[in-house]
């Protein structure tokens, strides 16, 4: 869209005018839409043309069809006028107690054993009308895609490279550790040393290793090393028992693994400690611009940074991080 002089002279009211015209493809049914006389809704669409230097509706035998720049302003108005309607709304504090708001949230694997029960059970307790869907999404490109659109709210990851566009808040950092069975050749030849960790083999939540989505394999490809993935699963609920039952090392964040073996109880599953050239894990939350302002938005991600830091973990807890980005 232009900024000539004749195109910032349009209001709302014309904007969506246009997006019905366009849906239509009719002034007549336009018209029983809008509850507009139709002599009326004929001379809106005529400034329109002459705004956008465009007939945008043309006729084809006895129907109208959309020109193509038509096409691409249908494609692109309706995003233009939420933001806008956004912008001009008067902005209102908000209430979680009498909120009926529902809210879309992505949750890696990594997240979802322990810290979604303490989400949504403090969701539950502090706005009970509040609605919440939780979705798993296969790739980033998906993940920014939802956020632009208005399809989702918030995603909780580690990703070693998040989406750049988006906003990010860091949760909490977690060493790398290795879960196996007790009776893993390598629990009994501690301290695991990296030689020993990359003549293992290995089991992944990734179905594709990746260094752009394994956190695990972008930290090797860093140090320049490969492991040897031969198998792996979608949900984390699979890990305990295939690894009671083979010699597979699966790494996850000490957060992870210390929930992974309380919950895999009794079976005889094992910690080990990481070699030190891995360091720690990053988990933080992701959203759009569009959604940043929004007092029910700020309420959720207070709240979810809330609940992983207060996250109820055996042993050590994992180090907390500043809330940056959550205001």
């Amino acid at each position: 869209m232009d900024l000539s002089p004749a195109t910032l002279s349009l209001d709302i009211k014309a904007l969506r005018t246009l997006v019905v015209l366009l849906q239509e493809g009719s002034v007549t049914r336009a018209a029983e839409r809008l509850g507009q006389p139709q002599p009326g809704l004929s001379l809106t669409l005529r400034r329109l043309r002459e705004v956008f230097g465009d007939p945008l509706l043309v006729r084809e035998g006895n129907r109208l069809t959309l020109t193509g720049r038509a096409s691409e302003l249908l494609e692109r108005l309706p995003h233009i006028l939420q933001e806008l309607e956004g912008a001009v709304r008067p902005v209102s504090g908000f209430d979680p107690r009498h909120s009926q708001a529902r809210f879309r949230l992505l949750l890696g694997n990594c997240f979802e054993s322990g810290f979604l029960p303490t989400i949504i059970a403090r969701i539950r307790e502090q706005a009970p009308g509040v609605g919440v869907d939780v979705a798993s999404l296969p790739s980033l490109d998906q993940v920014a895609q939802y956020m632009t659109s208005g399809q989702l709210d918030i995603a909780l990851g580690n990703w070693p490279t998040p989406p750049p566009s988006m906003r990010r808040a860091p949760l909490f950092e977690s060493e790398y550790v290795c879960v196996v069975h007790a009776g893993h050749a390598l629990h009994a030849a501690r301290p695991l040393t990296l030689a020993h960790y990359l003549q293992a083999q290995h089991l992944s939540l990734s179905p594709v290793v990746t260094p752009t989505l394994n956190p695990v394999d972008a930290r090797l490809a860093a140090l320049g090393l490969t492991r040897n993935v031969v198998a792996s699963v979608a949900e984390y609920g699979h890990v305990a028992q295939l690894l009671a039952r083979t010699d597979l090392v699966f790494t996850t964040s000490r957060r992870l693994a210390q929930h992974l073996v309380a919950q895999g109880a009794p079976l005889p599953l094992a910690l080990l400690e990481m070699p030190p050239e891995f360091g720690a894990m990053q988990f933080y939350s992701l959203w759009h611009e569009r959604s940043h302002r929004a007092p029910a938005h700020r309420w959720l991600r207070g709240l979810i940074l809330q609940a992983a830091h207060d996250a109820a973990v055996p042993g050590p807890p994992a180090v907390p991080l500043q809330p940056a980005g959550v205001a």
